[in-house]
C-alpha cells in the first residue's frame, strides 16, 4: 500500500495484520476512512489456507470502528467464467476464464 506524503499527515493508524492483509486508518473531515488492502490466496492453495485467510479478513473487518467508512480492496485472486462474464461484463471486462469454479 502506498501512502502519499500529503495522506501521511492524515494517517491515524497502520497495521500489518499478516503477509496478506494490511489496514490503514485515515482521518477524514466528517468520518474516518479505514482501508483494508488484500492479497488473497490463489486457488492453488489448499482449502484450509483459503478458509484461514477469509476468517482473518472477517476478524479484521469486525475490529474496524463502526463509524468509519471502510474500503476493502486488492487482489482476491478470483476466477470468473465465460457465462459469469456476460452478466458482469462492465465489472470484469472480456478477461474471464472459460472455466468457472464457484
Amino acid at each position: 500500500m502506498y501512502i502519499s506524503s500529503d495522506m501521511k499527515k492524515a494517517l491515524m493508524d497502520y497495521k500489518l495484520i499478516n503477509e496478506r492483509l494490511v489496514l490503514a486508518r485515515i482521518r477524514g473531515r466528517q468520518r474516518n476512512l479505514t482501508i483494508v488492502q488484500v492479497y488473497a490466496s490463489t486457488t492453488q492453495a489448499d482449502d484450509e489456507e483459503i478458509e484461514a485467510f477469509y476468517e482473518e479478513l472477517q476478524m479484521t473487518i469486525e475490529q474496524v470502528n463502526e463509524r468509519d467508512i471502510i474500503i476493502i480492496m486488492g487482489d482476491f485472486n478470483a476466477k470468473t467464467g465465460e457465462n459469469l462474464g456476460r452478466f458482469y461484463s462492465n465489472a470484469i471486462g472480456p478477461c474471464g476464464l472459460v472455466e468457472t469454479k464457484i
